[in-house]
């Protein structure tokens, strides 16, 4: 399971961007026959009727339902652009073929000066407008790594969120670096479910667990529908779960980005890997990974007991 020499920068030399507000939670995804779509719903919808008639209401999936439900291939299974694209997918894997296939090496990954001047400006303006639900991600940690998870949030979270409204036009990195009050979160391994979490800090004895801790990770409103992208994530390159993911009617057309196969890291990316304790989990454990991580993040509370 598992950061200075000053530069200063003019005023005119930054840009503006809007921080993101709380919004009110959005209404579910109705079926007017049915209410509330969950995606067990939807699964019976697509039984009943086949998929094409259903196929609409899948990709509003996302706002739908239990939010922490993104975090199960049966979710993602139900926006499938192909049962039998998936279900290939599966008996490869079981087979142990697919490992290492063409097109499966590792993308290139982002620098922090990339992420910094490319890709949070136009993630704080989407986030900015975004409203809905609140996922929830949880990993079990050492104390020690909570502590300073927490201690950042409490020391530099808003100075961070608020360098981030005026990021420099040049240098950004370097600038972020050299600028003692704002710092990356300090996570440094893989987060998913609650049950996941749960299994990792039950593990041992009583005494063992005292030197850990299970952190929940309550991302901003609607983070979750621009997450879940190839602009954001990338994602190794087998796995059920992933694979799930990948051929989602709500990616046609797009490519994920591939992350290493062992922990699903690729810098500038949130990774993602399968897990034996749940489908898969995601990792931001490179710099460039965390800044990007902490401006999805809304706040960090401590659930171990």
């Amino acid at each position: 399971m598992h950061a200075h020499d000053s530069a200063e920068v003019a005023e005119h030399g930054r840009r503006r961007i809007p921080v993101p507000q709380h919004g009110q939670r959005s209404a579910p995804t109705l079926d007017p026959t049915r209410g509330p779509m969950t995606p067990a719903a939807v699964l019976g919808l697509q039984r009943a009727a086949g998929n094409s008639a259903v196929g609409q209401v899948v990709q509003r999936m996302d706002t739908g339902g239990n939010v922490q439900d993104m975090l199960t291939t049966e979710h993602w299974d139900g926006g499938s652009r192909s049962g039998k694209l998936a279900k290939a997918a599966k008996n490869a894997l079981k087979l142990g073929k697919g490992k290492k296939g063409k097109g499966s090496s590792k993308s290139k990954a982002r620098s922090l000066d990339e992420v910094l001047s490319s890709v949070i400006p136009g993630l704080l303006e989407s986030l900015a407008d975004s409203t809905g639900d609140q996922l929830v991600l949880f990993r079990t940690m050492p104390r020690e790594e909570a502590d300073e998870i927490l201690a950042w949030q409490t020391g530099k979270k808003k100075t961070s969120d608020d360098w981030m409204e005026s990021i420099p036009a040049t240098g950004p990195g370097l600038a972020f670096n050299n600028d003692a009050t704002v710092g990356e979160i300090p996570v440094k391994g893989h987060m998913g479910d609650e049950g996941q979490a749960r299994h990792y800090y039950d593990k041992g004895t009583d005494e063992a667990r005292e030197a850990k801790a299970v952190l929940k990770f309550v991302l901003k409103p609607g983070a979750h529908d621009l997450l879940f992208s190839p602009q954001y994530m990338a994602l190794a390159s087998q796995g059920e779960g992933l694979d799930a993911i990948r051929n989602n009617k709500k990616f046609e057309g797009q490519q994920f980005p591939t992350a290493a196969d062992g922990e699903g890291n690729l810098p500038g990316y949130i990774g993602v890997k399968s897990e034996k304790h749940g489908p898969f989990s995601l990792l931001a454990k490179s710099k460039p990974s965390q800044v990007l991580f902490q401006t999805f993040v809304a706040e960090v509370v401590d659930v171990s007991t």
